[in-house]
């Protein structure tokens, strides 16, 4: 038995049969929400109150300079919103717009997991398990706009982990920047913190002409709403306040740092909610704690330097997000804010696993971690057999070319 559970083919296998697995959950999850968005219409919430206003305004041309008598909260950055504008044109179902960028960002975390060095198979197991936590299914059938966030911020680290020297590259560069500070107000924080992680790389490639390709977009996309709202309303972030710029009265936001509150309020309230969304992926951030205590002589050996980074950019994360503004009571709801901190934490724990042989055992965690969220998708027998019979078909007619990707 102990030379069967050593054998690395048999590991191999194991992780193999998580990737097929992980395959089919997305599959599922795609085609359950495919199904709902179709028939439901959009909640109330904040997607009635301000997501969709904020893309309607693109098209009454509002968005510019909002009348005073307006939704306050329609004031908040639009960017990620802009996407959701061909939803409304073409009559397609709002409750779409966030599947597409759950999707896309799906696809990144692949991306991701297999620039980190991963295999597929467990940088599908990877992206599977993050956008498979409750915290993700909630946000999928709303037009809120934090899986958008997270798909920013992860193209971001996918472009600034390979720099080139084009003008092509910084303008695109510049846009995915643009779009993160003028999605949300927490936008500026991650943009700063991957700006430090990443200056270094890019001191010998800044030219004139790549800062002017990288600073316009930054400044129409982003720093736009900023300016627009300060000019409107005497404050960057109405209708928040921040210091003496007042916003509407009950909404200052410095207040309800998660620093401030956790403190203040019920430390296990927040952690019943932070576990109850991510579950596993909840305690990666203490077992990276560990693991730096642990190896903090040897964080500089050149086989550490790529999770080093990849630490570092987490704990900046993790400093940011005791800066953002939670409900005091800690709704389950509000963990959607910390999708750009689990992402880096959970990949940790697949380079650790890779680093240290339990490719197997992190594997099996991950897939059973996304198989217990399922259940918060409704039962539909028929779209179950549909999956089955698609992954079926699929798995008879591509099955040497899956086991040779899964394999990689």
């Amino acid at each position: 038995m102990q030379k069967i559970a050593n054998d690395p083919h048999s590991n191999q296998y194991i992780v193999k049969a998580c990737g097929f697995l992980s395959l089919f959950f997305l599959l599922y999850v795609f085609c359950s929400f495919l199904y709902y968005g179709t028939i439901t219409p959009p909640g109330l919430g904040d997607s009635h109150d301000y997501h969709v206003p904020i893309a309607e305004s693109y098209l009454s041309g509002q968005f510019l300079s909002l009348p005073k008598n307006i939704n306050s909260y329609i004031n908040y950055p639009g960017m990620s919103e802009i996407f959701l504008v061909p939803f409304i044109v073409f009559h397609l179902p709002l409750n779409w717009f966030c599947l597409l960028g759950w999707g896309i960002l799906v696809f990144l975390l692949i991306k991701l997991g297999r620039h980190f060095g991963l295999s597929n198979a467990l940088s599908i197991i990877f992206a599977t398990t993050f956008s498979l936590t409750y915290s993700v299914l909630r946000q999928i059938p709303t037009q809120s706009i934090d899986i958008w966030m997270a798909v920013w911020f992860v193209g971001l680290i996918l472009l600034l982990e390979r720099p080139k020297t084009t003008i092509k590259y910084f303008l695109f560069l510049g846009i995915l920047f643009g779009i993160l500070i003028g999605s949300k107000y927490s936008g500026p924080l991650y943009a700063i913190v991957l700006g430090i992680i990443y200056l270094k790389k890019f001191k010998p490639l800044i030219s004139p002409k790549n800062m002017l390709a990288f600073m316009i977009p930054i400044i129409l996309l982003g720093i736009f709403w900023y300016i627009r709202n300060y000019l409107s309303w005497g404050t960057p972030i109405y209708p928040g306040s921040l210091l003496f710029m007042k916003g509407i009265p009950g909404l200052d936001l410095p207040n309800y740092m998660l620093w401030k509150i956790i403190p203040t309020t019920n430390l296990f309230s927040f952690l019943e909610a932070f576990i109850s969304e991510f579950l596993i992926w909840a305690f990666s951030i203490p077992l990276a704690i560990l693991f730096i205590v642990m190896n903090y002589k040897k964080r500089k050996q050149k086989n550490m330097a790529e999770l080093v980074r990849l630490l570092l950019l987490s704990f900046l994360v993790l400093l940011s997000s005791l800066v953002l503004s939670f409900k005091p009571t800690f709704e389950a709801s509000n963990m959607r804010y910390l999708f750009q901190l689990i992402i880096p934490f959970t990949l940790i724990i697949f380079l650790l696993g890779k680093r240290y042989h339990v490719e197997k055992e992190v594997a099996l965690i991950a897939t059973a971690n996304a198989a217990v969220a399922l259940n918060y998708l409704s039962y539909h027998p028929k779209l179950i057999v549909l999956c089955l019979g698609l992954s079926a078909v699929i798995y008879i007619t591509k099955k040497n070319a899956l086991s040779a990707f899964l394999e990689k």
